[in-house]
């Protein structure tokens, strides 16, 4: 397999107008990105963001002159210039956004999940297997260099046959999640949904994209919601210096941040208590692929910063993979099955600085690839619902407390 990653042809063609909806988080991120890995070859000259005073201070923010909508519809019928969207939108919104730009036929890079309302899933689902222009799902950790390089040793025989799979995330700012809209089901369904289906695309891409098949999960909820009111506001709470969970402590006295950055962060800081977060901050599962491989995963939210994040281990009947991913440095390390006590290999990967193990790198190159025709998505749509499908049939299975099948169905035939 070659280990060249997406994005690195084509640079030096012309430069391409990129519309975003939503300009929340995630897409300011993106557009740094844009410029960090790509200079000046991609320019957003349109926003659709229904928070315009807001969006207008963040395109100043981050000197973008780009045109400011109040919708997606009311920037596709005054736009007719544009080379490629971006949609970030909140989950939830995803088939809106989708839906109001699908004329263009024009190349997309979808932020993940597809869409956070279980009923719009599949509707999307199918429209974007439709869809004649290339689209790009957001799953930024394929794109990896760290797991590009587990992936090209697996293919490559180095712990022979695949046998089980065990990922283990520890999210230490799992309190985000319960700052903002994430926090409730009506909007994400569910962290399988939302977290999980990241770990799940590199199960399946670890697993020569093998898709899930079965699976059964638990999924609760430990740490956060309580009975605090929906709109209040960590800053504007008199039990900030006590609390142990407020942006006064978790973020200035443990973590070193500034308050004033952390309280910008628009949608992010509202209480950890409040009575509408209903989703789960631990969760589990056991999946069972289509060519037999066994997996188990687990995610939980409200691990120590100074724990380990996110660990991989893929075990094969001739040796053993595991990928500490770090969160600013990263290291694969391989043990033969018939090697020494001190018998292994060790890859390192520096990613301070970078998004998504730098992922994010090659993720927004294999975008420009796409709209100068030169590229394929990497992360498929079909590879993004099958994730997606996992993470329904987890959830399905903590309803039911029975092992539920995932079934593809016309979604992936």
């Amino acid at each position: 397999m070659s280990t060249t990653q997406p994005g690195k042809t084509g640079i030096n063609t012309e430069d391409k107008q990129v519309a975003i909806i939503g300009f929340g988080n995630r897409a300011q991120s993106l557009v740094r990105d844009f410029r960090a890995s790509l200079g000046k070859k991609i320019k957003v000259v349109a926003v659709a963001d229904p928070d315009t005073t807001a969006a207008k201070e963040r395109v100043a923010k981050m000197g973008i002159s780009a045109r400011i909508y109040p919708t997606a519809r009311e920037m596709a019928e005054k736009e007719h210039s544009i080379d490629g969207f971006l949609i970030s939108s909140p989950d939830h919104c995803h088939l809106e956004s989708f839906q109001a730009i699908a004329r263009f036929n024009k190349p997309i890079l979808f932020e993940k999940p597809l869409e956070g309302k279980e009923e719009n899933f599949y509707k999307l689902a199918q429209e974007l297997l439709r869809y004649p222009a290339p689209v790009l799902v957001g799953h930024c950790m394929r794109h990896a260099p760290i797991l590009q390089k587990a992936r090209e040793l697996i293919e490559q025989g180095w712990i022979g046959k695949v046998n089980s799979m065990r990922f283990v995330q520890n999210c230490h700012y799992g309190d985000v999640f319960f700052r903002s809209w994430h926090r409730n089901s009506a909007t994400i369904t569910s962290l399988f949904l939302e977290k999980a289906t990241h770990d799940f695309d590199i199960m399946h891409m670890m697993n020569g994209d093998n898709y899930a098949e079965t699976v059964f999960a638990f999924s609760k909820r430990y740490k956060f919601g309580g009975d605090k009111p929906n709109d209040l506001f960590c800053a504007e709470c008199p039990e900030q210096v006590e609390c142990p969970e407020s942006l006064l402590n978790l973020y200035t006295t443990i973590r070193g941040e500034d308050l004033l950055n952390v309280e910008e962060r628009v949608g992010r800081n509202k209480c950890v208590w409040a009575k509408e977060a209903d989703i789960s901050d631990d969760e589990m599962c056991l999946i069972e692929f289509s060519n037999g491989v066994q997996g188990v995963y687990v995610q939980t939210f409200y691990t120590p910063s100074s724990y380990r994040g996110r660990v991989y281990t893929i075990v094969g009947d001739k040796g053993i993979l595991e990928i500490d991913l770090g969160e600013y440095r990263g290291k694969i390390e391989f043990f033969p099955r018939y090697g020494t006590r001190n018998d292994r290999m060790v890859y390192k990967f520096d990613y301070l600085g970078k998004n998504h193990y730098n992922g994010d790198t090659h993720l927004v190159r294999n975008f420009l690839g796409l709209m100068q025709g030169k590229e394929s998505p990497l992360t498929t749509i079909k590879a993004a619902i099958a994730s997606e499908l996992l993470g329904l049939a987890a959830v399905k299975s903590v309803r039911s407390r029975k092992i539920e099948k995932v079934d593809p169905g016309k979604y992936l035939e």
